[in-house]
């Protein structure tokens, strides 16, 4: 999918989630809550970019009237495991 698309994709996709839950995004190195497209589309996200590193555990502190939601771009990453 071109990165236009994905990121487009992407933001509809957590703009309706962030009010309600932090986000995790699990991706590659080039992928980001922050590019342009989600940046524009969703500019105050409560996201934070895991990227390809592992999964930083236990997670921050969340807000009480929050929840947490993971975004994996791969059905067979090994770190949906720690989750």
């Amino acid at each position: 999918m071109e990165p236009a698309n994905f990121f487009t994709n992407l933001s509809r996709y957590v703009a309706p989630l962030n009010d309600r839950y932090r986000i995790y995004l699990l991706a590659d190195k080039d992928t980001s809550l922050r590019y342009d497209t989600a940046r524009f589309l969703i500019p105050n996200v409560d996201g934070v970019d895991v990227r390809a590193w592992p999964l930083p555990l236990p997670l921050d502190r969340i807000p009480a009237q929050k929840g947490v939601i993971f975004v994996d771009t791969s059905q067979s990453d090994p770190r949906l495991k720690a989750i």
